[in-house]
């Protein structure tokens, strides 16, 4: 109890045991307000004391789960999701292809028929043959084998050759493509009058290669390759040191069960 309401306190057992020859009338009037005192709460403390105050609420906290100021999704990304804006060159979650394609590239998946953003011949000629065709300069030829070709490499343009099992040097090449070849395994055979290198790619000029072989001259260029699925194929022709003349390749398929020749 504080000092005041001990003095209170003291003041209203004084008053209870006045003499009783004061008048009756101040005795009632200072019984009646000591009677008040007690009423309110001066016999156990005093009625004007307040309650201590309780520990303050904890301010926010980076981690808490909650985005609170003075948090931002720069200084708390973990409380605060960044503001996503169609438009602003980020592909950020909720965005997609379809929702926000000018931030999201479209996914691109070789061989789903879909030629991809600049339809470039080299990113998936599966699904670009019509930039493949334009810039892979071939002959068509009749893809019903066996298939004999026979033809002379000194009146097509010069060009480097690109194939692995060659020397790279600038001469005539010519280029054939069979269309649309059913799985299975294929034999290739090439004879000049000059050392020829022969080889086979997927689809296009630039495409993987398939083959490879080298002959000397007036002797016979043996290889084979494998086909999964259907496909068109490119045969190069080209000589080694950028030779030129006559040639003959054969084309024909070759039983899965072994090279025969």
């Amino acid at each position: 109890m504080n000092r005041r309401c001990a003095e209170g306190n003291s003041g209203i057992a004084a008053e209870m045991k006045r003499p009783i020859n004061q008048s009756m009338t101040q005795r009632a009037g200072r019984r009646l307000a000591a009677l008040a005192f007690l009423a309110l709460g001066g016999g156990t403390g005093c009625f004007l004391s307040s309650p201590a105050p309780g520990p303050s609420a904890p301010g926010p906290r980076c981690g808490d789960g909650v985005c609170a100021s003075p948090e931002s999704a720069t200084s708390c990304p973990g409380d605060c999701a960044p503001i996503v804006v169609c438009g602003d060159g980020v592909c950020a979650f909720p965005e997609s292809a379809t929702s926000c394609p000018c931030d999201c590239a479209p996914i691109v998946v070789c061989g789903d028929g879909v030629c991809g953003p600049g339809g470039a011949c080299a990113s998936c000629a599966t699904d670009c043959a019509a930039a493949c065709l334009a810039t892979c300069q071939a002959v068509d030829v009749a893809s019903t084998l066996p298939l004999t070709l026979r033809d002379v490499t000194s009146s097509t343009a010069a060009g480097a050759d690109q194939a692995s099992c060659g020397d790279g040097a600038v001469g005539p090449l010519r280029h054939y493509r069979l269309t649309a070849l059913p799985p299975g395994r294929y034999r290739v055979s090439a004879t000049a009058t000059f050392d020829i290198v022969v080889d086979v790619r997927d689809f296009d000029c630039t495409g993987g290669e398939l083959t490879c072989e080298v002959a000397s001259r007036g002797t016979v260029a043996t290889s084979v390759f494998d086909l999964a699925s259907h496909h068109s194929v490119i045969v190069d022709v080209a000589g080694l040191g950028g030779g030129a003349g006559d040639f003959t390749v054969d084309l024909a398929p070759e039983p899965r069960g072994g090279d025969v020749i």
